[in-house]
């Protein structure tokens, strides 16, 4: 693993998706409802964000542009950290580092 991708795991890449999977699962036992993986996501927005931010993100998932919580942590690092800045190749790198941090904490592949 190159340093690159370890210093990526380590802090804020990786350090989202452990946030937001921990968050997940404590509100996935609160929601039980078929619908409640909608809920779950913008309550998790609603946790991180001011309203602005948060209206914006819960916009996206109304629209069914966040579908999942792979696509809540990017469309937040993209805010925080200007995500979609970088090349193609490390935004696949930190794709990847998303998907095994959000797998490693046990988030079914249905909500990745």
């Amino acid at each position: 693993m190159s340093f690159k991708k370890w210093l990526a795991r380590k802090l804020t890449i990786g350090g989202t998706a452990r946030v937001f999977a921990k968050q997940y699962i404590f509100l996935s036992q609160k929601y039980s409802s078929v619908d409640s993986h909608k809920v779950i996501l913008k309550e998790i927005v609603r946790f991180r964000f001011n309203s602005k931010n948060s209206q914006y993100l819960i916009d996206l998932i109304d629209k069914g542009d966040i579908i999942g919580l792979k696509d809540l942590v990017i469309e937040t690092l993209a805010i925080e950290a200007s995500y979609f800045e970088n090349d193609f190749s490390t935004q696949q790198m930190f794709e990847e580092i998303i998907t095994e941090e959000l797998s490693k904490k046990g988030i079914p592949k249905s909500a990745i």
